[in-house]
Order: C-alpha cells, then sequence, then structure tokens
C-alpha cells in the first residue's frame, strides 16, 4: 500500500489503489469499475482471442511505435492471433500484470513479456477507452537483460 503521504496526494487526486486479486493492483479512480482491464487481463490469462477482440471498438487502432505504423482492427487481428497462438503453445507468456491507472477514458497497465525467443520485455500499455472499449493502444517496451552485470577489482 501506498505510504501515508503519497496516499493523501493520490486521494487528493480522486484516485486509489486497490488489490484486483492477490497479484493484481491497481490505481483507479474512486468509484469507477475495473472492468475493462479484468476483462483484458481474463482474456489473456485464458488465451481468449474471441474475448480480447470483442473488448476492441470497432474503429480500433494500433500504434506502432518501433515501425511508426497503425494497424486496424482487421490488419491487427491476425498479428494478435498469432500471439494468442503463441501463448496457447506456451511460447509467448505475459507475468506479473498490474494496472497502474483506469478510468471510463484510458488504462494504463505493465506487465513482462516473455518471447519465443527467452527474451524478456518489460511492457507498458495506454489503451484509450470510448464507449466501455479499447478504440486505441500504444505500448512501449523495454529489453530486460536476464544476466547480472558483474563489476571485477582490477
Amino acid at each position: 500500500m501506498f505510504s501515508y503521504g503519497l496516499a493523501v496526494y493520490f486521494l487528493h487526486l480522486g484516485v486509489l489503489e486497490h488489490e484486483v486479486s492477490d497479484t493484481i493492483k491497481c490505481i483507479t479512480t474512486l468509484g469507477v469499475s475495473m472492468s475493462v482491464f479484468q476483462k483484458l487481463q481474463s482474456s489473456i490469462n485464458e488465451c481468449n482471442l474471441d474475448g480480447y477482440l470483442e473488448l476492441l471498438h470497432p474503429d480500433f487502432i494500433f500504434l506502432r511505435h518501433q515501425f511508426s505504423k497503425e494497424l486496424n482492427k482487421k490488419d491487427w487481428t491476425p498479428i494478435v492471433s498469432d500471439m494468442f497462438k503463441s501463448m496457447a503453445e506456451g511460447k509467448l507468456s505475459f507475468e506479473k500484470a498490474r494496472c497502474i491507472y483506469e478510468n471510463d477514458k484510458i488504462l494504463v497497465l505493465h506487465h513482462i513479456g516473455i518471447f519465443p525467443d527467452n527474451t524478456r520485455e518489460a511492457i507498458l500499455e495506454v489503451h484509450t477507452i470510448y464507449n466501455g472499449k479499447i478504440i486505441k493502444t500504444e505500448t512501449g517496451a523495454t529489453r530486460i537483460d536476464r544476466q547480472k552485470k558483474s563489476v571485477s577489482n582490477s
């Protein structure tokens, strides 16, 4: 839980941290449902592609910063279908998911992605929400080096 000073600051802003499950914490606007985050996590945890696609607005856009390209829902579907297939095969997984902030307009979450080549990335996702559906997604990722660097005394 927050330290006292930070908790007072966030309460002043109208947000509150609370437990979503034993492993997921969320900071959300007071009184606002976390249904988009819960449904998103459920679709990922259950490897439910149809459930995931149902969360996307018909005008959905995925912004791929690494390629400076926007994909609409039709173009994003085969890519995310392959991702869900890899998850079902145990080649791709996401762990330590946590909701940083959610209200009826935005969802910000963070998790760790473990990819088929065994690389790991810390992933920050920002989902813009419109009428209860995700209309835009942007992600940022930082590769996590699993090897610790040693310091030698020469």
